[in-house]
């Protein structure tokens, strides 16, 4: 759609998701001959409780869009953007690597979200657990389960 300056907002090198969430990011990027603006990189430690040093890195840099790793961190992440004077979609684009459907509603906020199988994954997860109570040795299970990009309005086009 045209955005250059994304932050990532909700990055970790110590937790495999969101390594592995920043590391998407990073390649979207490389996979366009861009360098990932790693100085758009906004760590977990800079959200819980900190609006003061959020707010300052969204006013102190231009940003169009913000890719959200985790979907805990959108309310806060919400709610700061307003603090800066910022609006989605009509100021910055969002999308979050979480299932948003529900969340988007309650906010009353748009937000392009990736669309995940929740309910058989939760069915899988309550399988899972009930087989590992009942046999100790049962094996892990590894699922790779199909998911979807929802693109709303949250994502705006930049003109040129």
């Amino acid at each position: 759609l045209g955005h250059r300056d994304i932050a990532l907002i909700g990055c970790d090198d110590n937790h495999g998701v969101a390594w592995l969430r920043c590391r998407g990011w990073e390649q979207a990027f490389e996979r366009r001959g861009l360098t990932p603006p790693r100085h758009l990189c906004v760590p977990f430690g800079d959200l819980w409780g900190r609006f003061d040093r959020l707010a300052e890195f969204l006013s102190g840099n231009r940003i169009s869009a913000l890719f959200v790793t985790f979907g805990a961190t959108i309310a806060f992440t919400l709610q700061t953007v307003e603090r800066v004077g910022r609006r989605v979609p009509d100021d910055l684009s969002l999308m979050c690597c979480d299932d948003m459907e529900d969340t988007q509603e309650q906010l009353g906020v748009p937000i392009s979200y990736v669309k995940m199988p929740l309910a058989l994954m939760g069915r899988l997860a309550v399988e899972y657990v009930v087989k590992k109570c009942a046999d100790p040795g049962f094996p892990v299970l590894r699922r790779q389960l199909e998911a979807g990009l929802l693109v709303n309005r949250a994502c705006r086009p930049l003109e040129n």
